[in-house]
């Protein structure tokens, strides 16, 4: 399984355009990649214009797949405020995900 999340910083104003967009993407990955099992998108509490995509894929030939059936992603990126930036998680403790994961296992 890999885990990701990614910050990325939104325009000030354009937060429900991005939302809107995310949305779309969100329905079409989900119905489209069966090995993307979680592609979900958080606002930060502290900071509007912040997100988190937090992704989770069955395994490396999922997220390239992720990646190259990714063809929709200019109107998304056109809310950016700058660059974002992925990041990996190894799981230390964690509980059951689509997918099958054990808690404790990754």
């Amino acid at each position: 399984m890999i885990r990701e999340f990614a910050l990325i910083p939104i325009l000030p104003g354009r937060e429900a355009e991005f939302e809107e967009v995310f949305a779309k993407r969100r329905a079409r990955v989900l119905a489209e990649e069966p090995e993307t099992h979680v592609y979900d998108l958080f606002r930060s509490s502290e900071q509007e214009s912040l997100y988190v995509v937090q992704e989770y894929f069955a395994s490396d030939e999922a997220k390239q797949f992720h990646l190259k059936n990714s063809t929709d992603h200019a109107p998304m990126m056109a809310c950016f405020n700058g660059p974002f930036t992925v990041h990996r998680l190894d799981p230390v403790l964690v509980g059951p995900v689509a997918g099958g994961d054990e808690p404790g296992k990754g």
